[in-house]
């Protein structure tokens, strides 16, 4: 069965994890600072 990973990912994601629960398929993105500062995350 192939599962796709559909949450947000970054650095602390243990990514060998998931490889070998079979999930072949991330989602990440780059937020940058001005966002951050405009916005609230």
């Amino acid at each position: 069965m192939k599962k796709k990973l559909i949450i947000g990912i970054d650095e602390t994601t243990n990514i060998d994890t998931l490889l070998a629960d079979g999930i072949r398929q991330f989602y990440f993105g780059y937020i940058p600072t001005s966002y951050t500062d405009t916005y609230a995350t």
